[in-house]
This record gives structure tokens, sequence and C-alpha cells, in this order.
């Protein structure tokens, strides 16, 4: 993976359900733009203005032909908004997931 993400433009992950998406997750961290599912988990994170790559339907053909040719004419600024929620992603570690779940006993 260390060397096959970097090497990608671009990940698609039309899954009909996926509790997370670690795949995505790891391509996000890489700065890799990721069109997703919008019911799968990791889309739960995708900021507002990264909306643009969430598909509401993983079965329509022609909304993922629509977001790929979007991703494709590299609308000005996804690179840059990509890479602030990669730092975002980043930042956050096992420990603050933990501290997160400990939270909700207490």
């Amino acid at each position: 993976m260390s060397r096959l993400l970097p090497a990608a433009d671009g990940l698609v992950s039309p899954t009909r359900y996926e509790s997370y998406g670690m795949g995505v997750h790891e391509a996000l961290c890489c700065g890799i733009p990721a069109i997703v599912t919008q019911g799968a988990g990791v889309a739960e994170r995708y900021p507002e203005d990264l909306g643009g790559f969430l598909l509401q339907n993983p079965r329509d053909d022609g909304e993922l032909a629509v977001k790929l040719r979007r991703w494709r004419e590299g609308i000005p600024g996804d690179r840059q908004r990509v890479a602030a929620f990669s730092e975002q992603l980043r930042q956050y570690t096992w420990d603050h997931m933990a501290a997160e779940i400990d939270s909700l006993w207490h």
C-alpha cells in the first residue's frame, strides 16, 4: 500500500454497504481524492466542501460517471481541500478514538 496509493490519482469506492472504509481513509490520508458512497461510514467524516465526492446511489452509474468527469476535470481547489481533510484525518489518532469511546461510558 505504501507504494500503491501514492501512485494513484484517485480512489473510487461505490459500495452498497461499508461500515467505515479503511481503504478510503488511507487514500485520503495520502491526499488522494476518494469518491465514496454517502452511506459508507467514512462519508460521515467528509467536510461539506468535499460533498461532491459522495455518491447518493452506488447503483447509479450515471451519477458515478458525472462524479468521475467532475474529478477528472480537476475542479479548482479540490486538491487543496483534500489536503486539508487529509491533515485533519492524520491528526486523529487511536488514542483520540479511545478517549471518545471512553467518554460515552462516563
